[in-house]
């Protein structure tokens, strides 16, 4: 099983590698995934960049490929078994979550609280967690959104898990 802490950018990855090397920068991250690339599929010829201003885009293979990348099925229904673990600080108080995911479908959804947390918060977020399991990864279940109603912190995380599973 793959546990993954997701990082949002490409930026924050570098600013969070920094922190273990002083000499992590983008450029030094594009060379390695080019000689990473380059030592794999044995092909030493010069990186092409290619700007959409090309009309790359008017190539129906590559338009075609293009949308496809964009589908559920590419994004989440052919990945393997992973752990997605995710914290955030609310007005009302921080909410760690972890979701477990394979092809595309949620097995699980837990979340951490204190034990001082409001009783019918806390029911609540066990009602979102048992409703999100067996749905499709970054679905819009209108009956998940009917446990969010009335309450704002519920409509809060269900906005950020939506976010992260939508990232």
């Amino acid at each position: 099983m793959l546990i993954s802490t997701r990082l949002d950018t490409l930026g924050e990855l570098l600013r969070s590698g920094k922190q273990y090397h002083v000499g992590v920068s983008h450029e030094k991250f594009l060379e390695a995934v080019i000689d990473a690339y380059r030592q794999e599929y044995d092909v030493y010829e010069e990186p092409h960049l290619v700007r959409d201003v090309d009309g790359y885009r008017e190539i129906p293979y590559i338009r075609e490929g293009m949308e496809v990348l964009k589908t559920w099925d590419w994004a989440f229904g052919q990945t393997p078994e992973f752990t997605y673990k995710i914290e955030r600080r609310f007005t009302w108080g921080t909410m760690a979550s972890e979701l477990r995911s394979k092809h595309g479908i949620i097995l699980s959804c837990s979340f951490n609280y204190t034990e001082d947390m409001d009783g019918a918060l806390r029911g609540k977020l066990d009602a979102l967690a048992s409703k999100l399991k067996g749905q499709r990864y970054g679905s819009e279940g209108s009956e998940i959104s009917m446990i969010a109603e009335g309450d704002e912190r519920i409509a809060d995380v269900w906005t950020w898990l939506r976010a992260e599973m939508d990232s």
